[in-house]
């Protein structure tokens, strides 16, 4: 799935991943790194030292900007993306 020696990055496999990566603020990378690890909001609030509310609400942009409805459409579009 990427580069797992050193964490940071997730895609690597797919040009049209890039392309949605680059849609995406510095924060959303993130918080979208840490979806597709598994990661439930709770943790990532935690993890990266915000409110729960605060990692709603960018995944809420996040969606918005790659078009997707929900957590699982997000993750399905990035895993669909990779292969």
């Amino acid at each position: 799935m990427g580069d797992s020696s050193t964490g940071t990055r997730v895609f690597v496999n797919s040009h049209e991943v890039h392309e949605d990566w680059l849609k995406l603020t510095p924060r959303q990378q993130e918080i979208l790194t840490n979806v597709v690890r598994g990661f439930s909001n709770r943790e990532i609030a935690s993890a990266i030292h915000v409110t729960e509310q605060t990692v709603k609400d960018h995944l809420h942009n996040i969606y918005a900007r790659l078009g997707v409805k929900n957590r699982t459409q997000l993750v399905t579009r990035i895993f669909r993306l990779q292969i």
